[in-house]
């Protein structure tokens, strides 16, 4: 069960009890659409979260920081914020950090975060990268484009291959 103290926000508890990677990005692509219609986000797929405070009310993340900003895992109204998963509860931040790698097509460095005995077959990240080629973040497309579009498109075929394969 889970090793989340009593002291953690329920969002926080709730999220240090998923266990699987299916479960990680399944929360990650509802928490990216819901971010596609929300004005005061920005994809930059080169942070985690920011709250710079130069534009008001405007928040700027990457796939995971989607989840950090919609699960309400950070609080984005107190001013500066520079997030990273090793500022984070440690079981926030291997989530956050697994997330990221399965973004990236990393699936069995993702998997190794948090402990999944993997398939043999994806010993050979080349090939992931090939079949799930979720790296592909297309800046000149709108938020809701890349939702839509290869990006989201690719880590919908990743979740339907990892509930698929039990992962």
């Amino acid at each position: 069960m889970s090793t989340c103290n009593a002291n953690e926000k329920p969002t926080e508890k709730h999220f240090c009890e998923l266990n699987t990677l299916s479960e990680l990005l399944e929360i990650a692509l509802r928490d990216f659409e819901q971010v596609c219609k929300v004005d005061s986000f920005r994809v930059d797929m080169g942070l985690w979260l920011i709250n710079s405070r130069a534009e008001e009310h405007i928040c700027y993340g990457c796939l995971a920081g989607a989840v950090l900003y919609q699960e309400k895992l950070v609080d984005t109204n107190d001013g500066y914020i520079d997030v990273t998963p090793s500022g984070m509860n440690f079981k926030v931040g291997m989530r956050m950090r697994a997330i990221n790698k399965l973004r990236t097509g990393f699936l069995q460095e993702a998997a190794k975060i948090m402990h999944i005995e993997t398939p043999h077959e994806l010993a050979s990240t080349k090939i992931w990268r090939w079949w799930f080629p979720v790296n592909e973040y297309n800046d000149d497309l709108t938020k809701q484009e890349n939702f839509d579009g290869p990006f989201g498109d690719a880590l919908r075929k990743l979740l339907a291959y990892l509930k698929e394969n039990g992962l």
